[in-house]
């Protein structure tokens, strides 16, 4: 699932619709606003009045699904060499095998679904870079759901936008920001977790949990 979409009163007025080449005219095509079972995009609001109600009434139409095949993903998937060959090396020399990966990210994917993260459902994430961040990403993609990535350098008053204006289901925030971070989520009906650079959080302690 992809969402494109910028309320800011600053937002240029170059929007999307003025774009040459294919966005442009899918855009354009589309009235600013496009809905599909794996996408959005979505414009300056300026430009195409009130594109969140449409949007919303688009989810309403097709309604919330047990499950969405992401073609995302099962790419990856499909282009694994073996479970057993390399994806990556973190720089404490950890390795991870594609069967690390499909085998962790399938059980964050159902640690989001038991937090409440659904198809459609946007997931927040101010962390560091770490090899567990990748998995969110990945996990995001299994569970049909939006990943949010958020600049790491963002304060709490920029985070309030985003959280506001996406409305997440889940905000995921570094264990030394979760304070600050926890008030914005939860007043906008938000949960959170936390994940570090090293890989922990109570994001990742949460599996060991949901195995038990």
């Amino acid at each position: 699932v992809i969402l494109c979409y910028s309320s800011r009163p600053h937002h240029p007025p170059a929007c999307n619709h003025q774009e040459p080449g294919a966005v442009g005219e899918f855009v354009r095509a589309h009235g600013g606003v496009r809905h599909a079972p794996t996408t959005f995009a979505l414009v300056c609001p300026t430009c195409f009045p009130q594109p969140r109600d449409r949007v919303r009434q688009g989810r309403e139409s097709v309604g919330r699904r047990e499950s969405m095949s992401n073609h995302m993903f099962d790419a990856i998937r499909a282009a694994v060499p073996s479970r057993d060959a390399t994806l990556l090396t973190a720089p404490a020399g950890r390795q991870w095998t594609y069967g690390d990966m499909l085998d962790f990210t399938a059980r964050l994917a159902a640690r989001l679904a038991a937090l409440g993260v659904g198809p459609e459902d946007r997931v927040a994430a101010q962390v560091e870079k770490s090899p567990e961040a990748l998995m969110l990403y990945l996990a995001c993609l299994r569970a049909g759901a939006v990943f949010l990535p958020l600049n790491t350098a963002y304060t709490v008053a920029e985070v309030e936008y985003f959280v506001r204006d996406a409305e997440p289901r889940l905000v995921v925030t570094s264990p030394a920001a979760a304070d600050a971070v926890r008030t914005v989520a939860e007043r906008h009906g938000a949960r959170i977790e936390t994940l570090d650079d090293a890989g922990g959080g109570s994001l990742v302690a949460g599996l060991a949990g949901d195995a038990g």
